[in-house]
């Protein structure tokens, strides 16, 4: 079963079922066989494998492993003598800083820039006005702030022969090194001429450019980001300069604006004139050319092709109907030629048939006949009238058939003369298509001709009008793009330094830096400086604390005068922590020890067995530190026999055995010095010698040497009940102790607790956990104790 005892200075102790397997105690089995970690509870420290800044939170926040804000405060309350001095040192350390500051002075003038600008001629200008938008202001900015304006500027406030801006002008006065070469080569301290070597127009240059320098060095130029603002600052340490130079700037990038867009106006209205020549010699060339072209092509005047048109529209309407005859032609040629290759009689073709005279012909013969037949009847053969009819028929048909074969001879002519109207007609045509190409052709080039006329008169009146709309610009109608709204004023006071500012602010900054340095330190504190923190990063028990006393003043004489002071009460404490520290009762033998020399160790050894004697315990302090014994010393005891001699056999137990009078303490010295010590504390006759105490008096305190410094206490820890372990506040680093206690654990040791021992106990109070400062509780402590 466990069971876990509070004691008076929050310790925690375990049972001894548990210690057992934590510690390796005398009747336990060994780390190994029972496979069992050699330091069970024992946390790492810092170095170990855990980063410092977990090892500080577990240091400061306990099992929360968490910073909280009473710790923060605690940590300043703590540092705050050193927070307090760096904010002295460093604000008065600015204070008189910027006394020593030559004050500066800033004027401002506003300019605005404009967009739309009074047209007095509603003419156009040569140059446009300026976009309002963010990279205007911007570029304006820049040809404000800009060298070329700035040697205007200088040049114009003569700027080059003012010694203020001039050094060059101030007659040059040795330096240091200067001197000290004169010193040595034994010639005159002359300063050294800068303008050796130099030619004027180079000097003049470089003064120029010197002065530029330094007169941008006070200029500024701030833009709006959401206005056509733009502000034009100068610094100096001269209200009235500051003023007016500011004004000057200003001034000057106006009257730039006025040159750069009069010269552009006088540089258009020269090209302007030149392409007006240009211009106007380019359209007589063209009406030359036309003309010329005109001329040698025959055309009248341009569209004349519609007489050739006509031509050929009438020429094609009698060749159709030229055609149209020839057809008929060749159609009644071709029947007449068919007849007569037939019956060889082409009377019935529709020719001869449709001929007038054949037709009058038929008639007169029908009349004949019938004048024939008619006489027939009345009439015998042979009678005059009928042969005469007979006669006259036969005149009348061979009279048709001339007529016939006229009519036949006359087809053939009419198909031949309607072929070569026909033909005339085609070649009429072809030679009239051919002019209207030709006419076409050079129509086209006339007309392009003509394009080109019209083009370079268009330009030409162009040009023209904006030539004569430029060149009636005057000078005085040309306006800046800018205005100034608000001229600089002379300053009536420095805008630099600002020294409350500054004052307050190097109050501020030092501070921050003063609270950063004070947890820097306290980050980098690796000593122990509460209990909790000594029981949260070793696992081990804390017994108590050992007060810090006067220098002037013993423990073991506190604990006998002042019983009832803080450190007497401390060591009661301790007392009673051992107690309880264990079901079986207090130990019988005590080891005291540490990791290294001045941590308390004798000084509690002897504060706790002068307690114990008081209190009427039969007790008995030896003293085994061979190598720097210091028991007898602060007893106020002789050294010349103890228990090294003891030990070697030369001396008897009870020769070797001292009393305190007024404690009743026994006291056995470390006696004369001894080659080999561990030998000697680790021998069989040490361990009859406790066995002889321990049969003899009720608490047994050894005072051992340091664990890291030798090993000699390493062969006491196995053949004593309990083992303290003494830690120095604030002194004795984490890795030590962790060293310190690991050996112990590694040799057997049972540990008994851990003390913490020289404490200041008002600043000790500052790192209580969770609270930040001095407690109500340590107040009513104090209190008290100090009424007892």
């Amino acid at each position: 079963m466990t069971v876990d005892i509070a004691v008076p200075g929050r310790c925690y102790l375990r049972s001894a079922e548990n210690r057992a397997a934590a510690y390796r105690l005398p009747h336990t089995k060994s780390v190994i066989e029972m496979n069992v970690d050699p330091m069970p509870n024992i946390r790492p420290f810092p170095g170990d494998g855990k980063s410092q800044l977990h090892d500080s939170a577990e240091m400061f926040g306990g099992e929360e492993e968490q910073l909280d804000l009473l710790y923060l405060l605690g940590v300043i309350r703590r540092r705050k003598y050193l927070i307090a001095g760096i904010a002295f040192l460093v604000t008065s350390f600015t204070a008189l800083f910027v006394t020593q500051i030559t004050p500066l002075y800033m004027a401002e003038t506003l300019l605005v820039l404009e967009e739309n600008q009074q047209n007095v001629l509603n003419v156009d200008a040569v140059t446009q006005g300026l976009r309002t938008d963010y990279y205007t202001n911007e570029t304006e900015a820049a040809v404000i702030g800009s060298r070329e304006l700035a040697i205007k500027t200088v040049e114009r406030l003569g700027l080059v022969d003012d010694p203020t801006f001039n050094p060059f002008l101030v007659p040059q006065v040795p330096g240091l090194r200067d001197r000290i070469l004169a010193w040595f080569m034994g010639e005159d301290a002359t300063a050294e001429d800068w303008t050796a070597g130099m030619s004027p127009e180079d000097v003049q240059a470089y003064t120029l450019e010197f002065t530029t320098d330094y007169y941008l060095a006070g200029l500024s130029v701030s833009p709006s980001l959401s206005s056509r603002i733009i502000a034009v600052q100068y610094s100096s340490e001269d209200p009235a300069i500051a003023a007016r130079f500011a004004n000057t700037a200003a001034q000057i990038y106006i009257l730039d604006q006025l040159e750069t867009r009069g010269a552009a106006t006088v540089r258009a209205t020269d090209w302007l004139s030149e392409r007006v020549d240009q211009l106007r010699r380019r359209v007589i060339d063209s009406e030359r050319r036309f003309e010329e072209f005109r001329r040698a092509s025959g055309i009248v005047e341009v569209g004349s092709t519609n007489v050739y048109q006509n031509q050929l529209a009438d020429l094609s309407s009698e060749l159709i109907v030229a055609r149209t005859k020839r057809a008929e032609a060749e159609a009644q040629y071709a029947q007449v030629q068919k007849l007569k290759a037939q019956s060889g009689n082409i009377e019935s073709s529709a020719a001869v048939m449709d001929a007038p005279l054949i037709q009058k012909l038929r008639e007169q013969e029908a009349q004949l006949l019938r004048r024939i037949s008619e006489d027939k009847t009345r009439l015998r053969e042979g009678h005059p009238r009928m042969v005469l009819a007979a006669n006259e028929l036969t005149d009348l048909r061979q009279k048709i058939s001339t007529e016939v074969g006229k009519i036949a001879l006359n087809l053939g002519n009419e198909l031949e003369i309607s072929r070569v109207r026909e033909a005339n007609l085609q070649a009429e045509i072809s030679s009239l298509q051919g002019k209207i190409e030709e006419q076409a052709e050079a129509e086209v080039t006339l007309n392009s001709l003509a394009s080109e006329i019209k083009a370079n008169q268009e330009l030409y009146e162009t040009v023209l009008n904006r030539f004569q709309e430029t060149e009636v610009q005057d000078k005085d109608l040309i306006q800046a793009n800018a205005r100034v709204i608000s001229r600089a004023v002379e300053p009536s006071s420095p805008y630099y330094p600002k020294k409350k500012l500054m004052v307050i602010a190097a109050l501020f900054a030092s501070l921050a830096g003063g609270i950063a340095l004070a947890f820097v330190l306290e980050y980098l504190d690796s000593g122990f400086r509460t209990v909790e923190q000594l029981e949260n990063l070793t696992g081990q028990p804390v017994l108590g604390i050992f007060p810090q006393i006067e220098a002037n003043q013993m423990p073991h004489k506190v604990v006998i005068d002042q019983p009832n002071s803080v450190f007497g009460e401390a060591v009661r404490r301790i007392r009673t922590a051992l107690a309880l520290s264990s079901v079986q009762g207090a130990p019988k033998t005590l080891l005291v020890t540490s990791s290294v020399p001045e941590e308390g160790k004798t000084s509690a050894s002897a504060a706790l067995a002068v307690s114990a004697a008081r209190s009427g315990q039969k007790c008995v302090l030896v003293d085994c530190d061979f190598r720097h014994p210091s028991v007898h010393a602060v007893l106020g005891l002789k050294n010349t026999k103890g228990l090294s001699s003891y030990l070697a056999g030369q001396d008897e137990l009870g020769d070797v055995i001292e009393a305190d009078l007024r404690s009743g303490l026994r006291v056995i010295p470390a006696g004369p010095s001894v080659p080999h010590p561990a030998d000697l504390l680790g021998s069989q006759e040490m361990r009859n010698l406790l066995r002889r105490l321990e049969g003899v008096f009720d608490f047994i305190i050894l005072d051992a040497p340091p664990l890291l410094a030798v090993s000699d206490a390493l062969v006491l820890v196995r053949n004593v009940d309990k083992t303290i372990f003494m830690v120095r506040w604030a002194k004795t680093d984490r890795s030590t102790v962790n060293s310190g206690l690991k050996q112990l654990v590694e040799a057997g040791a049972n540990i008994g607790g851990l003390i913490l021992s020289l404490v200041d106990v008002r600043k000790s109070v500052q790192y209580e956990s969770g609270r930040g400062g001095r407690s109500s509780y340590h107040e009513r402590y104090d209190r008290y104790y100090k009424e007892a």
